[in-house]
C-alpha cells in the first residue's frame, strides 16, 4: 500500500511538473497589468490566452488593453471594427507564452 501510494504522488508531481503554466492578468494598460499578474495552470482542454484591443489610430506595439489568462477551447481570432481591432492568440508552446512582451508575428 505504501508503494502505490508512493506511486501516486510520483504520477502526480510528474502532471504537475508538465502542466502547461500561463500569466492571468484581468487588465493590462500600456503593457502593464492593472491588476495582481498571477498563474493559471491549463487544465484538460484549455491554452494560454492573450486578448489585445487597439482603438483607432492602431499601435500594434503597443494595445491599449489585453488580457491574459487560461481559456477553454480557445480559437485564435482576429476582429477589425471601425474604430478598433481585437486580436485573440491561443498558445500551448511553452509555459507563458501568452506573455504580453513576447511580440505579435504576423
Amino acid at each position: 500500500m505504501e508503494n502505490l501510494m508512493k506511486l501516486c504522488l510520483f504520477l502526480l508531481a510528474i502532471e504537475i511538473a508538465v502542466a502547461l503554466q500561463c500569466i492571468q492578468c484581468r487588465g493590462y494598460h500600456n503593457k502593464i497589468c492593472e491588476h495582481k499578474v498571477e498563474t493559471c495552470t491549463a487544465g484538460e482542454g484549455e491554452t494560454c490566452m492573450i486578448r489585445r484591443i487597439w482603438t483607432w489610430p492602431y499601435n500594434m506595439d503597443n494595445p491599449e488593453t489585453a488580457e491574459t489568462n487560461c481559456l477553454k477551447d480557445c480559437k485564435n481570432s482576429e476582429d477589425d471594427g471601425s474604430h478598433y481591432s481585437e486580436l485573440i492568440f491561443c498558445c500551448t508552446w511553452h509555459d507563458f507564452c501568452n506573455d504580453i512582451r513576447i511580440p505579435i508575428e504576423f
